[in-house]
């Protein structure tokens, strides 16, 4: 629980800081983890010279009981990355939807949608995740 409020703090406060390790310019990467029984975290960062810029940070939640990670390890899709690299960034899966930063758009690229983010926001708040009650909806940014 813990790194998830240090990731979730560095995304909200810091949207881009230093770092003392030396980097390739451009690179970056992307994840996910568990943050609470029924929300999970995918994440996106990018690297230039000695600048971790946070990219995106999603929180998606669903109802109890759900098991997000743990779902469906089977008939993910290839990642959007893999067809346009120059368009998309870093992320990650939940269940068999990627979830990735749209560098084109600066949103969150979900399934075959963007959510864009409004200014400086990275943050995403996506209730549904499950697709009890429907699919994803975006419930905010930050």
């Amino acid at each position: 629980m813990h790194r998830a409020v240090l990731i979730l703090a560095a995304a909200i406060t810091l949207p881009s800081f230093p770092t003392s390790q030396p980097h390739a310019v451009g690179c970056g990467a992307g994840g996910g983890f568990r943050f609470a029984p029924n929300a999970d975290v995918i994440y996106s960062y990018s690297v230039d010279a000695d600048t971790v810029t946070v990219q995106m940070l999603v929180v998606a939640r669903a109802q109890p009981g759900w098991r997000g990670f743990d779902g469906s390890p089977n008939g993910i899709p290839a990642s959007p990355y893999w067809s346009d690299r120059e368009r998309f960034g870093g992320g990650g899966t939940i269940d068999t939807t990627w979830i990735v930063y749209d560098r084109r758009e600066n949103g969150v690229y979900l399934g075959s949608r963007t959510i864009p983010f409004e200014g400086r926001d990275n943050v995403l708040l996506l209730d549904r995740i499950d697709g009890v009650g429907g699919g994803p909806v975006a419930s905010g940014t930050a």
